[in-house]
């Protein structure tokens, strides 16, 4: 009888592990169970300076490395979260670790919304050790994904080299320091060509001006609603000119795949004429909302029915229509879902009308991913809104997308006729990132 197991069933036995508690008894319970068990623990790092609600803070992750140094080499993945105050050991901690990690493809670099004005991003050490971290990944080719989130006046002449260097870039929350009367001399991108920011952020005049030429080979847009603070916004304020129409004219020879999260209605009111323009070579579509009704209806903000009949119009190329639908319910408020089903008949005869001419044509395909969150908060230190959604192996989730996949059928029946459905999301209580579909 053998008494080692196949290293290819270990890695099927902890791919059924999710929780950081489990995995840590695996690394500990057999030697043949420690190296695959490290690396799933490993794979993913955050870092942060003093919020004790995250996995690992700098010293401890320090002790971890200190002990045992080949675990900087499983590491793939960083999050790395700056809070209001900075101590000198922190600085010196993040140093020390950013130092040993050879092989990290994927980094998120952020600061808390609430200290975006006093960003302690210049002329420190720590500085000193992103930039170094960052711009010793580009050297290696290793890194390939880079986020910075929540920095102001972030000089441009420190972001210009990674707009040609990182193939996918997401600079939400970002603004750039004042233009100096020589300005470094830009050079179009040669390898960017996936790109997440928000409607806000790119719509700000500086931060448009100074990506856009960055974008000549652009394949990938992610669009979400960062870069809007309803804190710095009231009505009496002029809305903010949309530059999404601008940007789809510029990247229109070269875009590929598109998502765009519709602001809500708080966020609606601050931006104008948010617009798309034809995007010949346009192969995926995804489109994100809040659908306020209380049921099971295709209730989403007009700018969704707006896009839809500019891009499904314009596009010869595209193939794939994705729409995803978010709902905010009370637990256990499935008895609220049940019995006829709603929607609006307007909206959905619009809509089976636009997606019965797009599935008419041969290889295409639509579909709606709802999903039902019981709360919605924003999550420091960076200020991300995460919505909590039922588990997919919840009895309610279960009724209620059966009760919103049977919606659907009535209210989209040329569609539905034709291969559009209603799929359930992936994995997880946490919903995936936008980009998931498009970085992985």
């Amino acid at each position: 009888m053998t008494r080692h197991l196949a290293a290819e069933l270990i890695e099927h036995i902890l791919s059924f592990i999710h929780d950081t508690q489990t995995l840590q008894a695996c690394s500990v319970a057999a030697r043949m169970f420690r190296g695959p068990a490290q690396r799933r623990l490993w794979k993913h790092l955050r870092v942060d300076n003093g919020t004790t609600s995250y996995d690992r803070s700098a010293n401890v992750v320090v002790a971890h490395l200190d002990e045992s140094p080949h675990l900087a080499g499983y590491v793939c993945s960083l999050d790395l979260f700056l809070i209001r105050a900075l101590e000198d050991d922190f600085d010196e901690f993040v140093e020390k670790i950013l130092k040993q990690l050879p092989h990290v493809k994927s980094a998120s670099i952020s600061t808390t919304h609430r200290n975006r004005h006093s960003s302690p991003w210049t002329g420190s050490l720590l500085q000193t050790a992103i930039v170094a971290f960052i711009q010793d990944g580009v050297a290696r080719g290793t890194l390939r994904q880079l986020e910075l989130r929540g920095f102001q006046r972030v000089p441009r002449s420190f972001i210009t080299p990674f707009l040609r260097a990182i193939p996918t870039l997401s600079l939400p929350w970002l603004t750039l320091e004042k233009e100096q009367e020589t300005l470094p001399v830009v050079v179009p991108s040669q390898d960017t060509h996936r790109l997440k920011m928000g409607i806000f952020d790119i719509s700000n005049p500086a931060m448009y001006k100074f990506i856009l030429p960055h974008t000549k080979i652009l394949r990938v847009l992610v669009l979400d609603t960062s870069g809007f603070d309803t804190e710095d916004w009231s009505p009496d304020f002029e809305p903010i000119r949309s530059r999404v129409y601008d940007f789809c004219v510029a990247v229109g020879a070269t875009l590929e795949y598109l998502s765009i999260e519709i602001p809500v209605d708080e966020q609606r009111f601050a931006i104008a004429d948010l617009r798309v323009a034809p995007l010949p070579q346009l192969r995926f579509l995804q489109i994100d909302f809040e659908n306020p009704s209380d049921g099971p209806a295709l209730d989403p903000p007009s700018d969704v029915l707006d896009i839809m009949s500019v891009l499904l119009a314009n596009a010869p190329l595209l193939s794939r229509v994705c729409l995803r639908a978010d709902m905010s319910i009370e637990y256990g408020s499935l008895n609220h879902w049940l019995g006829q089903p709603e929607y609006f008949d307007d909206f959905a005869n619009m809509t089976d009308t636009l997606l019965e001419t797009f599935l008419s044509a041969p290889s295409r395909t639509s579909c709606c991913v709802p999903r039902f969150y019981t709360s919605r908060i924003r999550k420091m230190p960076t200020n991300r809104t995460v919505k909590y959604t039922l588990p997919v192996e919840d009895p309610v989730h279960s009724g209620m997308l059966a009760t919103y996949a049977a919606a659907m059928r009535v209210a989209l029946p040329k569609a539905t006729a034709l291969g559009f459905q209603v799929i359930d999301y992936h994995l997880g209580e946490e919903w995936k990132e936008k980009e998931v579909e498009f970085f992985h």
